[in-house]
C-alpha cells in the first residue's frame, strides 16, 4: 500500500539522518516527508469537463480535415469541411424565390409605377376618344333634328359614342382598381408566399452551415475517426476533443473516511503515469448518497493542472493529511 510505502520512506530518511529539500510553497509537487502523512483513500480515472464527440448533422463527403490527433483547438474553429455544392445550389435557389414572393407582394401593396403610368395613359386616351365622339354625337343630333341628316347617320354617332364611352369607364375603373391595391386575400397570401419561401431559404442556409463542422469546446484532438473522401453520416463520432483544464476524478470512499472529509478541502494526488509527482486538488462535491451495497460514498475532486503535465485518462489517487 502506497501508505505503508511512504511511511517506510520516511522512517529510512530519519534513521539515516538524512535531511530532505525544501520544497517551493508555490509548487504543486509535495516532498516524500509531506506524502508520508497522506493517507491514500481513493482512486478513479481523470476526466475533463470540456470533452466532446464531434459529429457531422448532414450525409456528405468530406472534402478536408482541418486537424488532426494531438493538435490543440479552440472553441468555434472549423474542424471538418463537408462537400455540400448541392445545398449551396439549393441556397442560391431559394433565395430567388424569396426575392421573387416578396416582389409580387410589393406589387400588390403599392401598385407597379409602369403599370399605373400605362393605365394613366389610357385613361387619358379614352377621354380624348370620348369627348370627340361626344361632340361628333351631339352635331349629328342636332342635323337630325333639323332634317339635315338621315337617321343612320345618328345612329352610327352613338354607336360609336357608346363603344368610347365604355371603353373610357373600363380606363377608369382599371386606373381605381390600380390606385386601391389588391383585396386584402389576395395580400394574405401573398404574404403567406413570402413566409413560405423565407423559411425554405433558412433551412437551406441551416444545412449549409452544417458542411462546416466546427469544435463545441477548446481542448486538444484525441481520436479522429474520418479520413478525406469517406462519407460522414449524421450522429457518428468524427472527432473526439478533450480539454486540459477543468480536469476531476469521481472517486469512491469508503464511509469510514466520510467524517474526516468535507467539500473545499484540500487533498493530495499522485498519478500513476507520473510515479516521480505528486500534485493537489481539492474536493468539489460529496454525494449525499451512500451506496448500500459498497458502503461507499462518490466524491468529486478537482485537480491542480498548473504546469498541463496531467491528461485526462491517466489513473489518479487521492490522499488526506494523515496528522493527528
Amino acid at each position: 500500500m502506497r501508505k505503508i510505502g511512504m511511511t517506510l520512506v520516511a522512517l529510512c530518511l530519519l534513521l539515516s539522518g538524512c535531511g530532505t529539500t525544501p520544497v517551493n510553497q508555490n509548487s504543486k509537487q509535495v516532498s516524500a516527508t509531506d506524502q508520508s502523512q497522506d493517507m491514500y483513500i481513493m482512486a478513479g480515472r481523470i476526466e475533463s469537463e470540456a470533452q466532446a464527440n464531434v459529429a457531422a448533422k448532414i450525409s456528405a463527403r468530406v472534402s478536408k480535415l482541418a486537424v488532426d490527433v494531438g493538435d490543440k483547438v479552440t472553441q468555434g474553429q472549423p474542424l471538418i469541411y463537408l462537400d455540400n455544392q448541392d445545398v449551396a445550389d439549393q441556397v442560391k435557389q431559394a433565395q430567388a424565390a424569396v426575392d421573387a414572393a416578396q416582389a409580387n407582394l410589393d406589387k400588390a401593396l403599392i401598385g407597379a409605377p409602369e403599370q399605373l403610368a400605362q393605365a394613366q395613359a389610357k385613361v387619358d386616351s379614352a377621354k380624348v376618344n370620348y369627348d370627340n365622339a361626344k361632340v361628333n354625337l351631339d352635331r349629328n343630333d342636332q342635323l337630325f333634328q333639323a332634317g339635315s341628316i338621315p337617321k343612320q347617320q345618328l345612329e352610327a354617332a352613338q354607336g360609336q359614342f357608346a363603344t368610347v364611352d365604355t371603353a373610357y369607364k373600363n380606363a377608369l375603373s382599371d386606373l381605381a382598381l390600380l390606385n386601391k391595391g389588391q383585396s386584402q386575400n389576395t395580400i394574405d397570401n401573398l404574404q403567406a408566399l413570402v413566409n413560405q419561401s423565407q423559411a425554405a431559404l433558412g433551412s437551406a442556409q441551416v444545412q449549409l452551415s452544417n458542411g462546416t463542422i466546427v469544435a463545441p469546446v477548446s481542448g486538444t484532438v484525441s481520436q479522429r475517426n474520418i479520413h478525406v473522401g469517406e462519407m460522414a453520416a449524421p450522429n457518428v463520432t468524427l472527432l473526439s476533443i478533450v480539454g486540459g483544464t477543468n480536469l476531476f476524478v469521481n472517486a469512491k470512499v469508503p464511509t469510514d473516511y466520510l467524517s474526516q472529509l468535507k467539500e473545499g478541502q484540500k487533498v493530495s494526488i499522485m498519478i500513476d503515469e507520473l510515479p516521480d509527482k505528486s500534485f493537489k486538488g481539492s474536493i468539489a462535491v460529496i454525494s449525499p448518497v451512500v451506496d448500500f451495497h459498497s458502503k461507499q460514498v462518490e466524491v468529486k475532486v478537482t485537480l491542480d493542472n498548473n504546469q498541463s503535465l496531467i491528461k485526462p485518462g491517466m489513473m489518479a489517487e487521492i490522499g488526506i493529511s494523515n496528522t493527528k
